[in-house]
């Protein structure tokens, strides 16, 4: 090993009981490095297998409302605050589209286009879609940039936004 530069070989000084103990930690700090720059597994992954992946998570992230909605006591409190109406998530430009619609105080999901949503949440493309809903890029950034936009009565749209949350922690 060169540690020295100038072209001599040395070997590490090592002294100590403390020093010993750094060196027994080198293997499981060179796995976490190489975990953090090895590629995503987006990164690899074909067209065709993001787009299953955006249309999976949008069904689950829609779908799943009603449930945690029923199932998780401070997802219900959350769900009770939210008015009626719908909203409606839409990957353009050929992309999935949900909607959930709150009526008499209960969540119905369903996948399509809706005639007249309260709300609605479009996605420009698939990878807009897919770096929001995997959470590589942020809502707002995305908003800014184009890649997000939300209409009509927003307030539903976002506060829906805690309940899908909740469901993603759920999952994990």
């Amino acid at each position: 090993a060169n540690f020295g530069g100038g072209g001599e070989k040395q070997n590490p000084k090592i002294k100590g009981i403390w020093h010993l103990f750094i060196l027994k930690k080198v293997p499981s700090v060179l796995k976490y490095i190489a975990k953090y720059l090895a590629p995503r597994d987006e990164d690899s992954m074909s067209d065709e297998a993001k787009a299953l992946r955006v249309r999976v998570m949008l069904r689950v992230g829609v779908f799943g409302i009603p449930l945690i909605a029923k199932l998780d006591e401070s997802a219900a409190s959350m769900a009770a605050n939210i008015p009626e109406g719908s909203c409606q998530w839409k990957v353009k430009p050929d992309g999935p589209t949900m909607h959930l619609v709150k009526e008499k105080g209960e969540f119905h999901a369903s996948k399509g286009d809706m005639e007249t949503p309260s709300a609605k949440v479009d996605f420009k493309d698939m990878p807009a879609a897919l770096g929001v809903l995997t959470g590589k890029k942020d809502g707002m950034k995305a908003m800014m940039s184009g890649d997000l936009a939300i209409t009509g009565q927003t307030q539903i749209a976002m506060m829906l936004m805690p309940l899908q949350a909740k469901l993603g922690k759920a999952m994990k």
